[in-house]
């Protein structure tokens, strides 16, 4: 791990905790950013036969990284070690979301 990374495994289990409810929130808060499945197998056929079609309209692994990183303000590493423990979350925030 880089030295300025962070961890959530590094958090407290109240900051964990908050950290999955933001961004529960911020992603409810925008739900028409996601497509659905078969929307989103579209929209990858398309992609991909437009980069078979015209093979320079792609980027290299090694551009694609540049340009996240660049992105970035800050490196978060997230490395789910269980499965349980998301679904943990899940369900305290389905709990106290009153769902």
């Amino acid at each position: 791990m880089e030295p300025n990374a962070v961890s959530v495994f590094d958090l407290s289990p109240p900051e964990k905790l908050q950290l999955v409810e933001d961004l529960w929130d911020d992603l409810a808060a925008n739900p028409s950013g996601f497509l659905s499945t078969s929307g989103r197998r579209r929209n990858w056929r398309e992609r991909k036969a437009n980069l078979m079609s015209n093979p320079a309209s792609g980027l290299s692994w090694e551009e694609v990284k540049r340009e996240c990183e660049a992105a970035m303000e800050a490196k978060l590493v997230i490395a789910l070690r269980s499965g349980a423990d998301v679904a943990d979350a899940y369900g305290w925030y389905e709990q106290r979301a009153g769902v």
